[in-house]
C-alpha cells in the first residue's frame, strides 16, 4: 500500500529535476540537441566557455548562464528571435563586434539558440525586456534613425502642454552648468 502511494509522488519528484524552459525562452523550429551538435562544428568554445565543451575560450563572454542574460552582445533584449537574427549575423547588429559572420543558416542559428536557453535557464525568472527587432532591417534603421533625430533635436512634447524638449547634449551641459539638485527628470514622450 504505501508503494502504490508513493509511487505518483517520486514521479512527480523526478520531474522537478529538469524543468520545462520558461515560455520566453522557447524557440519556434529550434532543437537543443542538434543545437549542441552546431555548436561543436562550428567551434563556438573556442572562443567561449560552454559548459560541458572540452575548450575553454576566453575571447567571447562565458555563455554558463546564457538564459539569465539581459542582453545578447551588449545590444539586444535576450529574446529568442533576436538570439537568431544575432547568431546568423553579429556584425549585422554591432559593426566593429568580435563575433564574426560564420555562415550559421537561419535553421542552424534556431538549433543553436534552443541548446544556449537551456545552459541557466532554471534561474531564468524574468522575461527580458519587450523589445524585438524588426523583421526589415531597413525599418530598423529608420528606428534607429528617429531616435537619434529624438534625442537630438527640439520639439515640444506631446502629451504635456507647454512643455519642450531639446536635445540630450544641451540639457546635460544646462544640468552641468546649474547643477543637478531639485532635477526631477520627466519622462521621454514624443
Amino acid at each position: 500500500m504505501r508503494l502504490i502511494l508513493l509511487t505518483p509522488l517520486l514521479a512527480i519528484l523526478a520531474g522537478c529535476g529538469e524543468a520545462e524552459p520558461p515560455p520566453h525562452l522557447g524557440v519556434p523550429g529550434g532543437n537543443a540537441d542538434r543545437g549542441e551538435a552546431q555548436i561543436a562544428r562550428y567551434g563556438c568554445a573556442a572562443c567561449h566557455r560552454i559548459p560541458g565543451f572540452g575548450a575553454s575560450g576566453r575571447v567571447g563572454p562565458p555563455l554558463d548562464d546564457f538564459a539569465v542574460r539581459g542582453y545578447i552582445g551588449g545590444v539586444l533584449p535576450n529574446q529568442p528571435q533576436n538570439l537568431v537574427a544575432w547568431i546568423v549575423d553579429p556584425p549585422a547588429h554591432a559593426p566593429g563586434t568580435a563575433m564574426p559572420n560564420l555562415g550559421v543558416s537561419r535553421e542552424e542559428a534556431r538549433d543553436m539558440a534552443a541548446y544556449l536557453y537551456t545552459l541557466g535557464r532554471r534561474e531564468a525568472k524574468v522575461f527580458p525586456p519587450p523589445h524585438t527587432l524588426p523583421a526589415d532591417p531597413e525599418a530598423g534603421e529608420a528606428e534607429r534613425a528617429r531616435a537619434e533625430a529624438w534625442l537630438n533635436g527640439y520639439g515640444w512634447a506631446k502629451d504635456r502642454p507647454g512643455v519642450a524638449r531639446i536635445p540630450v547634449d544641451r540639457a546635460m551641459d544646462i544640468l552641468e552648468s546649474r547643477g543637478w539638485d531639485g532635477i526631477t527628470p520627466a519622462l521621454p514622450s514624443e
